[in-house]
């Protein structure tokens, strides 16, 4: 409104000053030029203006995205306390079970030996098999925390965003801050992206990642990619050879996911994107072996019953 009125003003002026005959060349010359600065401020401004709202609205999205995030995040976490209250509960059952079939104290020494000896051998299993869940979920907990923690630099420096998918570990960085626009070329930030990647890669050792290429919904057809599930194949295989070349010493394969899994919520252009998913260490599971069976040798127990 007040680009509009400066203008409004100047105009008049000068139609005032034409209209009474007293305008010189040298003060219509002056007023041009007064006129000229007045329309470049503006326009300096106006372009500031636009420069602001368009930082805004990269911050909106970008804000977004990070709620979506992190409710991706708060859902895993519900989702595994409630695993772990059904563990609970299934023990708690499986204990009420052992105490009902526990032999009634006036059935006859010789029988109630065998019952005895069962009962003890279910529980001692329920035991270990509780023992061995809980220390399997400690230690899986812990390896994703330390994959976490090795990412967190990424995430921290805007690279990009980290949540858990069931056992994994997710890195999702958009398109947009890898590629060159409308092609799977790494642009200069995405190839310092990667080299970054990598370096945060080495301490895991040897681990397997998957590297998932995502597109939008929008369709894509081209010379170079039939559709959209070439598309996302494009985008994971450079990734991954570039993760090659910087020697990162994970087991790698790459994937196409096209526009199957997009973002809850989230806009369009978000879901062009590429995950890197730390897959679970497998020997978390083997470290744990099921309590051994007792020898087959084991003599039975015989209870002592007194002469008659």
């Amino acid at each position: 409104m007040n680009r509009i009125n400066t203008s409004s003003a100047w105009i008049v002026l000068v139609a005032a000053l034409a209209g009474s005959g007293c305008v010189t060349s040298g003060d219509y010359e002056l007023i041009e030029v007064q006129l000229d600065a007045t329309r470049m401020a503006l326009s300096t401004r106006q372009a500031a203006c636009n420069e602001g709202q368009t930082a805004a609205d990269e911050h909106i999205r970008d804000l977004d995205r990070e709620i979506i995030d992190r409710q991706a995040q708060l859902d895993a976490l519900i989702g595994r306390h409630e695993q772990e209250r059904a563990a609970c509960d299934a023990i708690s059952t499986r204990y009420a079970e052992l105490v009902a079939a526990f032999p009634d104290p006036t059935t006859p020494p010789k029988e109630r030996a065998p019952l005895l000896l069962a009962t003890r051998d279910a529980m001692v299993a329920a035991i270990d098999q509780a023992t061995v869940a809980a220390a399997r979920a400690a230690e899986t907990e812990a390896e994703l925390v330390r994959v976490e923690a090795a990412l967190r630099p990424l995430e921290a420096s805007g690279r990009g965003v980290l949540h858990r998918r069931g056992g994994s570990v997710v890195l999702r960085m958009t398109a947009s801050t890898l590629f060159n626009e409308n092609t799977v070329v790494l642009s200069p930030r995405g190839r310092a992206i990667v080299d970054e990647l990598a370096e945060a890669l080495r301490p895991l050792g040897d681990r397997r990642l998957e590297i998932e290429g995502h597109t939008s919904a929008i369709p894509h057809h081209s010379a170079a990619f039939a559709s959209n599930w070439e598309l996302g194949f494009g985008y994971a295989i450079t990734v991954l050879r570039a993760l090659q070349g910087e020697g990162a010493p994970q087991h790698l394969m790459a994937a196409s996911l096209a526009d199957t899994l997009p973002i809850p919520g989230a806009p369009v252009d978000a879901n062009a994107r590429v995950e890197i998913v730390v897959l679970p260490d497998a020997s978390v599971h083997t470290r744990f072996a099921p309590t051994p069976p007792e020898s087959a040798t084991e003599a039975p127990f015989e209870p002592k019953l007194p002469a008659p």
